[in-house]
């Protein structure tokens, strides 16, 4: 009788007291922050190509890869490819987890294609820091592969890389810096 009062009195304290909060919980302030910093208009900034980085005007990475005239006169591009490039493409993403992109030249550059979609982030927690995971699905045929923050699954700076599949041609790795100029999103 001695041990199994305080046993009770014990079980009492940790079933009070041992209540962990859910991830969610843990989490909704940095969730709410992260789609937030997400939720935006965007231009896409540049192309990943197997032979090197293709800047569009105005790149973020000025400097960092070759321009569409650059890239042409290495045979990287033809000029019809180029001129593919050489349209605005936008991507708004939306506070009701939908986006749209606009202009997105296909994965041949051959043509452009738009894709509407949905999009979910989610929270992880590594150590002392914590980063998110993007999820966006979306396409013709669901051809959008991957989404990913540009730094290290943080959304600062507010850039964006998509990888996109089109059939049996390849993928294609896309980059989008967000702008603050709403006027850049056109209506699909």
């Amino acid at each position: 009788m001695k041990i199994i009062a305080p046993l009770a009195l014990l079980t009492i304290l940790l079933v009070g007291c041992g209540r962990q909060m859910s991830d969610a919980q843990v989490f909704d302030p940095l969730l709410a922050a992260g789609e937030q910093a997400f939720i935006g208009f965007y231009k896409l900034d540049d192309v990943l190509l197997g032979q090197g980085l293709v800047l569009l005007p105005n790149s973020r990475f000025e400097g960092m890869g070759d321009t569409l005239e650059q890239a042409a006169k290495k045979g990287l591009l033809t000029s019809g490819q180029a001129a593919t490039l050489q349209q605005d493409c936008i991507m708004v993403v939306l506070a009701d987890h939908t986006f749209t992109i606009s202009n997105l030249p296909a994965a041949d550059f051959s043509r452009n294609i738009s894709i509407k979609g949905s999009w979910s982030l989610t929270v992880y927690h590594v150590m002392a820091t914590y980063g998110y995971r993007m999820s966006m699905k979306g396409g013709p045929n669901g051809d959008l592969v991957l989404a990913k923050f540009f730094n290290a699954d943080k959304p600062n700076p507010p850039v964006i890389d998509i990888l996109y599949r089109e059939g049996q041609i390849g993928q294609v790795s896309f980059r989008f810096a967000k702008t603050n100029n709403p006027s850049l999103s056109k209506p699909l």
